[in-house]
């Protein structure tokens, strides 16, 4: 096998069309943080973040997660598509999204009480297939919610938390909904403007507990997000092949062995020089994903089997990708 050269090689790859989440420790951190609230009896959890920072790729996890370690039903959907008034009505963006994680294709202009029930339907049915009585909502990019989502939100959960019908012989009548929200800074605008607005049934329903979340916020972190590339049971392709996202790129060099997770000290050291001396280093999985992406676009053709990274490749590989105007971004927020 020679290194992957050509754009269809690369494109194609799951972890360059973001088809492969790596699960790192700091995923990990978050959804205990989930199952804890979980057990605790909460009816919601809100992650509050800067932009960039794998808000989408956690709560994708999250999803993924729960669903190989708990037998409840999840749904997920996002608001991103509605954030731009430009290219779609952010209302029906929205109604749009939550229908599809329930499994309708589009909302087909649906009135309110349809949407309602047909979401309160499809929760139900989901409940009574797995045979329980609670379910997750994990929502992407919360902040793009407005007041008339909230409130459609809260209204199903009182619904199917005062169900006094059994949805199935083998299943109760009340089903507890859990809320998993995911949000730039933003949301905390917008749960200051609800309780500015006289709307505190809103923020105590969905932002009275709010978590941080940061990105990469050490070498520990990185490195292992790194070790998964050389992982071929995590991110192996083509699928069930074994073959991990270094060896598909870099064949020669990974024959002689070499590993990404060996570049850690060097590409900390290239990305921590665009933050001030006196500032912590926290690195956005988005950011950091990028420099890899391009990485793996631009490297493989130097792929040998005396192959190693060094400060200008890895200086090289930041320049092309879009971290620094992600990073920029991020402290203009």
């Amino acid at each position: 096998m020679s290194g992957m050269r050509d754009a269809s090689s690369y494109l194609g790859h799951p972890f360059i069309a973001n088809r492969h989440v790596v699960i790192t420790s700091g995923i990990r951190r978050i959804y205990a943080e989930v199952e804890r609230a979980v057990a605790m009896g909460r009816r919601s959890v809100a992650f509050e973040g800067p932009s960039n920072h794998g808000k989408t790729w956690t709560s994708k996890a999250t999803q993924k997660t729960w669903i190989s370690q708990h037998s409840e039903p999840v749904f997920w959907f996002t608001t991103k598509t509605s954030l731009d008034p430009k290219k779609c009505n952010p209302e029906a963006a929205v109604w749009a999204n939550i229908l599809r994680a329930v499994g309708f294709p589009s909302y087909a202009k649906m009135r309110v009480d349809q949407r309602f029930d047909s979401v309160l339907l499809r929760i139900r049915s989901a409940c009574r297939a797995s045979g329980t009585d609670r379910a997750l909502m994990i929502i992407d990019e919360a902040n793009g919610l407005l007041p008339e989502h909230l409130y459609f939100l809260k209204d199903l959960r009182n619904v199917l938390e005062g169900e006094d019908d059994s949805i199935d012989s083998g299943a109760p009548g009340s089903i507890t909904l859990v809320y998993v929200l995911f949000g730039s800074e933003k949301m905390g605008d917008l749960n200051a403007d609800l309780v500015n607005e006289g709307e505190t049934t809103l923020h105590g329903r969905f932002f009275i507990h709010r978590e941080s979340f940061c990105g990469l916020c050490c070498k520990e972190d990185l490195l292992e997000l790194l070790a998964e590339m050389d992982n071929g049971a995590v991110l192996g392709h083509p699928l069930g092949s074994g073959v991990s996202t270094t060896q598909y790129f870099f064949p020669a060099a990974w024959q002689a062995g070499w590993r990404m997770e060996k570049e850690v000290d060097t590409l900390w050291r290239v990305m921590g020089q665009h933050f001030p001396e006196n500032r912590d280093i926290d690195v956005g999985m988005g950011a950091a994903t990028d420099v890899l992406k391009s990485f793996f676009e631009f490297l493989p053709q130097k792929d040998t089997p005396e192959f190693t990274g060094t400060e200008a490749l890895w200086t090289e590989a930041l320049r092309a990708s879009k971290f620094v105007a992600l990073v920029n971004n991020w402290r203009r927020s």
